[in-house]
């Protein structure tokens, strides 16, 4: 339980306080006010003041405090006394915010807008330059017009990004994917799996794979 006589007292300072703050013209050196919020209420008294309690008479009331005139003082507004949403962007000063106030995980896929990262925002070595492009191609032919599946390895040092195939017309291509270590040990290209021709004839297709650097 807590003095509902003090409340009382530090609620009338505290409209005597705001009224006299909104005297026009009213010349008067810039004062810093306590004051104790009572969540369960929605209401707000004064402390600290003469006649007044000198701190907030239960562990559940938020102590708060602000200059007439001037900015809260530093540290006096903490995340519990903000409404969510209460924050928008632009009331955010320029560079206000940097990773350092930012929790590790809290920033996800989701928050971010399309193209909102681009390469100049990220710092030097987080991702590996790719080079070396080089596209190969490849002749696969069916001689008799049966099933094949044929794999093409990228040369010594370059990786995969990519294949694919122009078929010949009769050729059926059931389905090309990447082969590279650790799943393919013995493998480092790209593999196709023909079906028999459509006429069981010969048919011979383009394949190709796209090959880079190796990170």
């Amino acid at each position: 339980m807590f003095d509902s006589e003090k409340v009382a007292r530090g609620i009338g300072g505290l409209v005597a306080a705001l009224a006299l703050a909104g005297v026009p013209g009213r010349a008067q050196a810039q004062q810093t006010f306590n004051a104790c919020y009572v969540p369960s209420v929605g209401a707000i008294y004064l402390i600290k003041l003469a006649g007044l309690p000198s701190a907030c008479l239960a562990v559940s009331h938020v102590a708060v405090s602000w200059t007439e005139g001037g900015a809260p003082p530093d540290g006096s507004v903490t995340t519990a006394k903000l409404a969510n949403g209460a924050v928008t962007a632009p009331k955010l000063a320029a560079g206000a915010v940097n990773t350092g106030h930012i929790l590790d995980g809290t920033i996800v896929t989701a928050d971010l807008a399309d193209g909102a990262v681009t390469i100049t925002k990220l710092a030097a070595g987080t991702t590996a330059a790719v080079g070396g492009y080089q596209v190969i191609h490849f002749a696969f032919t069916q001689p008799n017009g049966g099933a094949g599946s044929p794999v093409f390895s990228c040369p010594v040092g370059k990786r995969p990004l990519g294949g694919g195939v122009s078929r010949a017309p009769n050729a059926v291509l059931y389905g090309d994917y990447p082969v590279v270590p650790p799943d393919f040990p013995s493998f480092n290209g790209w593999a196709y799996i023909f079906g028999p021709t459509t006429n069981g004839l010969a048919a011979t297709s383009d394949c190709y794979v796209v090959c880079a650097n190796a990170p």
